[in-house]
């Protein structure tokens, strides 16, 4: 079992291996892009150790997210939900997922464009980010037009 204390509100934050919605794969929209026309499952992607994705983590008490790097155990940043809207000059734009989701994906080696196609996840699951050194706004459609959540950087 991995366990971190959250960076925001001092909870532990328990991964029992498990789904269950603590846990979320970020891959930048570049990747996506370029292996969304092959029929290679997603799964042979990310165990590349790629810099263009990484993993989150999400407080259950607060909601504060921890950004992994890549596969490590080492947080590289954590941010804390706002009203105010963060600085996001220079963001890059990411498809995220919960953890129930890539449990399907490495399972049924779902390809970028058939776990796109099945459609219907939810925004708890399932969302587009913009994401840089300052924060975090989390949407619910590609476009980045209708916005979910603002995240701040702690410190």
């Amino acid at each position: 079992m991995a366990s971190l204390k959250c960076s925001h509100c001092g909870e532990g934050i328990h991964y029992h291996g498990e789904p269950n919605g603590i846990e979320f794969t970020a891959i930048s929209q570049e990747m996506w892009n370029t292996f969304s026309s092959t029929d290679k499952p997603i799964i042979c992607y990310l165990l590349d150790g790629n810099d263009d994705y990484f993993l989150i983590w999400r407080c259950p008490e607060c909601g504060c997210l921890h950004a992994f790097e890549g596969y490590s155990s080492k947080v590289w940043c954590a941010y804390f939900s706002t009203d105010t809207a963060p600085d996001m000059t220079s963001a890059r734009k990411y498809l995220i997922f919960s953890d129930y989701l890539f449990y399907d994906v490495s399972e049924v080696n779902m390809t970028a464009s058939a776990f796109l196609e099945k459609a219907g996840y939810d925004s708890d699951n399932f969302f587009y980010a913009l994401i840089n050194e300052n924060g975090i706004v989390t949407y619910r459609d590609e476009a980045c037009t209708e916005e979910l959540k603002r995240f701040a950087v702690i410190g």
